[in-house]
């Protein structure tokens, strides 16, 4: 009986899912849409994690012949997370630093105009009781660019085992 490495179809699964991931992201660029946290990017997103863990387990499962564990469906699926999310990041490296120098920049002035329309009144500065200028609203938020790297892993890691065991629950078969 041919034994099927979870690690080979990991590096598979995960590097198609990331193509698509960054795919989607790059379409979204050149649209002009990255900046945008709308529901329907969140969504597309979600999909094509749960597009690629469910291809691989029920293709796991079928060169298996119609053998699979829950462990293994688990296994497959945050691994694949994983992969998804440091190809993801690699993107984002090269989109923040090569393709577009400015992304911090203009992300956080959209976020200064967005603060002011829905709540004029957290944007003043505790200390002085004036308004926040632009720049100490941007100095205040700069540090949240480190928080992307580790929320990206967290939040893969998290999606993918919570429907890799749901997944598992309803494909395997011992």
């Amino acid at each position: 009986m041919k034994t099927i490495s979870t690690k080979n179809e990991i590096k598979k699964f995960g590097l198609y899912t990331a193509f698509f991931t960054v795919s989607f992201s790059i379409m979204q660029a050149v649209l002009g849409t990255h900046y945008e946290n709308d529901t329907t990017s969140n969504i597309v997103g979600l999909l094509i994690l749960v597009g690629g863990i469910t291809a691989c387990g029920i293709n796991y499962k079928k060169i298996n012949k119609g053998i699979i564990d829950l462990k293994t469906v688990l296994k497959l699926g945050t691994g694949i997370s994983v992969v998804n999310a440091l190809v993801f990041i690699l993107y984002f490296l090269l989109l923040t630093n090569v393709i577009e120098p400015t992304f911090w920049d203009t992300a956080w002035n959209i976020a200064y105009e967005v603060a002011i329309e829905q709540n004029p009144e957290q944007m003043t500065n505790p200390e002085s009781g004036e308004f926040w200028t632009k720049e100490e609203f941007i100095g205040y938020l700069e540090w949240t660019k480190n928080l992307v790297y580790p929320f990206t892993i967290v939040s893969n890691l998290f999606v993918g085992f919570m429907f890799s065991l749901l997944l598992g629950l309803v494909i395997k078969k011992s």
